[in-house]
């Protein structure tokens, strides 16, 4: 028997050790007087069976590889299909890696057609629809229209139906309200706040008079007939003071945790934010102090840690994302104008995983086998070549990779009041 290799510890005072595995999940704290045994795995210490239940002790060989085996073995049974109803926005946000693409929107008698090849491209028991853009809601018909259809297919064949959607909150009405929550079926709604008011209005540069209170006032439309809505703070060194106030004015506004969820996001594509280890675990705990004090993280939960089977949804077999003019991809940062393979080709799906497979490194890389971080993040973007994709594309590695100190530190707060 030894310890994990996926064990991460924080020393808590004099008091003993917060013990985070990041494989299993799994939470312990144990004592001054019990870690010596702890680290020697002392079969005689009372505790022993606990911390081998947690799997902070493992005898397995190999316990990433043989834990994510047994985990999902080969089956593949939920399919995720990213929409993108436009490539335009009514939004001019600086950071945007759609920056500079040409706007392309679904053309109304383009919807069945579009439905029709999505149907016959159903190759699993469980389909999810994430609806983006640009703005998506700036084409509600597309969205109307194809969900009805692909939902009445779904229905008749005992698929599994959810869908979400990526929006920026400012073009959302009580008559749309009603409809993602009732017809569309919209399980998850994000919307990106990067700061109060004055803020917020100038890094979104709204292009037809939508402002800050506007959208404030469209999530709570949202969450008054039930919708929890996601909020996404993109974040820092220029904005994050003012983005920490956005937590408190969130709060005030009762939009409490049973209403919204609230994420920081660092923007790693600029110039503002230092990517250092030691300045981002500094931000980062500065977010989840805040975000404790006014009940928005209150447990492990919060940071939605698993085993995750892939890295991001370009890696799995059965998932694309379609653009307005059907041309399809495995990267939702691939510029449109790149894409070749349209979703009328035969073997589309065939095609586009070649030419995935072909433009990545191999799985598991070596600088990330041994990192603990892997069993949440599957070895980060595995691109070759980014010159296809938008400029601001996706950072290598994990957002919490090097924030993990952060992490425990407000786990020690929350579970220890440490």
């Amino acid at each position: 028997m030894r310890t994990s290799n996926y064990n991460l510890v924080k020393k808590i005072k004099n008091k003993g050790y917060l013990v985070f595995n990041t494989l299993f999940q799994s939470l312990v704290f144990v004592s001054k007087a019990d870690y010596s045994d702890f680290v020697n795995c002392n079969q005689n210490n009372i505790n022993y069976e606990t911390w081998k239940s947690e799997h902070l002790i493992t005898n397995l060989n190999d316990e990433y590889k043989q834990t994510y085996t047994k985990m999902y073995g080969n089956e593949n049974d939920k399919q995720i299909l990213t929409i993108y109803t436009t490539t335009a926005c009514n939004a001019r946000c600086a950071y945007c890696f759609e920056k500079g693409i040409t706007p392309i929107t679904i053309k109304k008698e383009d919807c069945k057609k579009l439905a029709k090849s999505i149907i016959g491209n159903i190759n699993a028991k469980w389909l999810h629809i994430t609806w983006f853009g640009g703005e998506p809601l700036i084409n509600t018909y597309a969205i109307e229209e194809i969900t009805k259809l692909v939902k009445e297919h779904c229905e008749k064949n005992n698929i599994k139906y959810t869908a979400s959607i990526i929006t920026n909150g400012s073009l959302i009405t009580k008559e749309i309200a009603n409809k993602m929550q009732n017809e569309w079926e919209f399980k998850a709604v994000q919307i990106t706040l990067d700061g109060l008011e004055k803020t917020y209005n100038k890094i979104k540069g709204y292009a037809d008079g939508s402002n800050f209170n506007k959208v404030i006032n469209n999530i709570k439309i949202l969450t008054k007939i039930g919708q929890k809505v996601t909020i996404r703070v993109n974040f820092d060194k220029n904005n994050l003071k003012n983005a920490l106030k956005l937590v408190r004015f969130l709060n005030k506004q009762q939009l409490t945790s049973d209403k919204i969820n609230i994420y920081f996001a660092p923007i790693t594509t600029t110039k503002g934010n230092d990517k250092t280890k030691k300045e981002l675990n500094k931000q980062y705990n500065k977010i989840f102090n805040k975000l404790i004090k006014y009940g928005y993280l209150k447990n492990l939960n919060y940071f939605h840690f698993h085993l995750a089977r892939y890295h991001c949804q370009a890696e799995q077999p059965n998932c694309f994302c379609l653009f307005p003019n059907g041309k399809t991809s495995k990267c939702q940062r691939e510029k449109p104008e790149h894409s070749k393979i349209s979703i009328y080709d035969d073997n589309f799906l065939q095609k586009l995983n070649l030419q995935w497979n072909t433009n990545c490194k191999n799985k598991n890389f070596d600088e990330c086998k041994t990192c603990k971080s892997l069993p949440h993040c599957q070895g980060g973007c595995k691109i070759k070549n980014y010159e296809y994709l938008t400029k601001n594309h996706c950072d290598v590695c994990y957002m919490y990779k090097d924030a993990m100190p952060a992490i425990l530190n407000a786990l020690a707060k929350i579970y220890l009041n440490a």
